[in-house]
């Protein structure tokens, strides 16, 4: 256990010292470039999985209270391991603030939004499916963009949606 902990801190700071936060900037620059030619600074946005630096370099207000779906939503390990039990508490809440707050722009780092991951829990399936459908009926995809993930390095696409209304 000393080892694996040992060798998992080192990896991680390797990463850290060979990534700079600059290079990391640099590397979703076009996504943050396309949300403030597409938005004012008054509008909100939300960032599907995990991409903080997005609300502060585009200067954009965060819409709904989850800053995560990647840990609060969609872990599947978490609801099976619980057995979904109360999964709908996150879930309804998620959908009732995105609903309410209406951002301009939604940015999946994750396309198509981490979906359709095999899981035994049925009710995580019947929210991504809702998640899914008020997506498609209240937003278009405007644009997608290849980069890179500024911690593994390997290629990725991002979905930039845009709200119809």
């Amino acid at each position: 256990m000393i080892v694996f902990t040992v060798l998992t801190l080192a990896h991680s700071y390797y990463k850290a010292i060979k990534s700079s936060f600059q290079e990391s900037i640099d590397v979703r620059r076009p996504i943050y470039e396309w949300i403030k030619e597409n938005s004012n600074n008054k509008d909100l946005i939300f960032v599907w999985h995990e991409g903080f630096e997005l609300y502060y370099m585009t200067q954009r207000k965060m819409a709904t209270s989850f800053f995560s779906t990647s840990q609060h939503l969609t872990k599947n390990e978490i609801w099976e391991k619980n057995h979904c039990e109360k999964i709908e508490i996150p879930w309804e809440k998620f959908l009732y603030e995105l609903a309410k707050d209406k951002p301009k722009i939604i940015v999946d780092l994750t396309p198509p939004f981490y979906m359709f991951q095999k899981t035994k829990c049925k009710k995580l399936e019947f929210y991504q499916l809702k998640f899914n459908h008020f997506i498609n009926k209240n937003y278009l995809k405007e644009k997608s963009i290849e980069t890179i993930d500024f911690q593994d390095k390997y290629k990725i696409r991002v979905d930039l949606w845009k709200r119809k209304n």
